[in-house]
């Protein structure tokens, strides 16, 4: 969903995202934050039947953000003027945006956070491809980590994903926790031009809605 929009009243937030707001040094960083949580509440209240300023947030364990009380799994990510939200009753998900940025760390992102067979796949795309592929690997990976909901404690090399562009996304291997690559599903996307999505769940054959509010 678009999150540049005009939803920048930050009334219906907590003390604590408006403290993270006020964080963010350039104005249109700020308004795209308040906008995306205001979407996620909006959102979350619509499928709730809750007003959306009504909603509690606390985080498990892992740094993952639930609603209180409630038996439902979110999660939210956001990235340039796009920001993505899967809800699910009562499997768990996590999900990623990236806007696709051409700069020259690229390479040294991949060999610091990406498993050795991998690099091996990227390293056989060319050109756009590649670009592609290290985005698609990217999201995919975060999507599983979110989902699971252990942060930075889980290294993103101990699984491996697929990442080439023209193939389904897949968890070809997990070598920390064999449960994360059986009967799980990834399920990668293009939202827009310019970005790559990813949705990782523990449903082996989940039944997706899209939605993209106005």
């Amino acid at each position: 969903m678009p999150i540049s929009g005009p939803r920048t009243d930050d009334t219906v937030l907590d003390a604590d995202e408006r403290s993270r707001a006020a964080q963010f040094h350039f104005e249109k960083d700020r308004n795209r934050f308040v906008a995306g949580r205001v979407w996620c509440r909006e959102i979350l209240g619509l499928y709730l039947g809750q007003a959306a300023g009504t909603l509690t947030f606390e985080r498990q364990s892992g740094g993952k953000p639930i609603v209180t009380g409630e038996p439902i799994s979110y999660n939210f990510s956001r990235s340039g003027d796009w920001g993505l939200i899967a809800i699910s009753q009562p499997s768990i998900i996590g999900v990623d945006i990236e806007k696709m940025r051409a700069t020259d760390d690229l390479p040294y992102v991949a060999r610091g956070h990406f498993s050795s067979a991998e690099q091996a796949s990227l390293a056989r795309l060319k050109g756009d491809r590649w670009f592609d592929g290290f985005f698609a690997c990217w999201t995919r990976k975060e999507a599983v980590v979110k989902a699971i909901g252990e942060g930075i404690l889980m290294p993103l090399d101990c699984f491996d994903v697929s990442l080439d562009p023209a193939s389904p996304a897949t968890i070809i291997d997990a070598r920390a926790d064999a449960a994360v690559a059986q009967g799980w599903s990834l399920i990668g996307f293009r939202p827009d031009d310019g970005y790559w999505g990813a949705i990782a769940t523990n449903i082996p054959e989940p039944k997706l809605s899209f939605y993209t509010p106005a």
